[in-house]
């Protein structure tokens, strides 16, 4: 199983019904890019420290926004391939907790 995890120095906000994330970093010139999110993106960045994986959170998304589960799949899938690119997030598999071999 996959788990994302928030860069700590990413910060998001939400200003006048807009998300937003926006790296910190010590100095300015550091700190060239702010990403708006959509409401998807917005529900996804929320939601990244309480699902357990991408599955559970697939089926949030589904829920919320009323479509079928592989397409939340793969919007969500898709979002969080680019938060890892541009370094907002970070994946790690995780162990399962079955027997090893």
């Amino acid at each position: 199983m996959k788990g994302y995890y928030k860069d700590t120095m990413v910060v998001a906000r939400m200003v006048d019904g807009e998300g937003f994330l926006v790296p910190v970093a010590d100095d300015m010139k550091e700190m060239h890019r702010i990403y708006k999110l959509n409401d998807l993106g917005w529900f996804i960045w929320q939601y990244i420290d309480r699902a357990a994986d991408l599955d559970e959170l697939s089926s949030l998304i589904s829920l919320e926004f009323d479509v079928e589960r592989a397409i939340a799949r793969k919007d969500a899938q898709d979002f969080l391939e680019d938060l890892v690119r541009v370094g907002a997030i970070f994946s790690e598999e995780e162990e399962s907790d079955g027997p090893h071999d």
